[in-house]
């Protein structure tokens, strides 16, 4: 009799087992796709960030022409510059806030992810060739104030690159999270 209560408590000892560690298992896939919906999330707030003050540079333009007495084409190529910009930036953005990772497959998923990576390569890539034309023709009209350019391209530069290794740790996060 005793033997036969030691086997059943051990049967289900296993049972208790396995289904803790089934809900075990549950929890972390859970966890693992919370935290990459959470990190695709700040990444999208961020992109938006971005994206409106892309957006706000054809509104400081006409300061160019104004204050700083640059011809026209300066102050529209500044313009455009944030526009084409910011249009990139919001393209990121909005394929990162509606791609449903946890819907797609795990190789899937990580193919998104390598493709939200090449994304911010090329938007990078992109605003650093056109910000050195951009830099090339302030600095040719903005001999007086060289200082001031100075400064503000090295202010710009350490904000930018933060931003950029930022942005690059969240789609790391994302990929991580997706590979457990």
């Amino acid at each position: 009799m005793e033997l036969d209560n030691l086997k059943n408590a051990w049967q289900n000892l296993n049972v208790r087992v396995d289904r803790l560690e089934e809900e075990n298992r549950r929890t972390t896939e859970a966890l693992s796709r919370n935290r990459a919906k959470s990190a695709q999330m700040r990444l999208a707030d961020s992109y938006k960030r971005t994206a409106v003050l892309g957006f706000a540079l054809p509104a400081i333009a006409p300061m160019c022409v104004r204050v700083l007495h640059m011809p026209v084409w300066v102050g529209v190529m500044y313009a455009l510059f944030g526009l084409i910009m910011g249009a990139l930036v919001l393209r990121a953005y909005w394929v990162t806030k509606h791609t449903n990772f946890m819907s797609l497959s795990v190789v899937d998923a990580l193919r998104q992810a390598i493709r939200l990576r090449r994304r911010q390569n090329i938007t990078t890539t992109t605003g650093i060739v056109l910000g050195c034309v951009l830099i090339g023709v302030f600095y040719s009209y903005l001999k007086v104030g060289v200082w001031g350019f100075f400064i503000g391209l090295a202010v710009g530069l350490a904000i930018g690159i933060r931003k950029q290794l930022r942005q690059r740790e969240l789609i790391r996060e994302i990929e991580d999270a997706l590979r457990e």
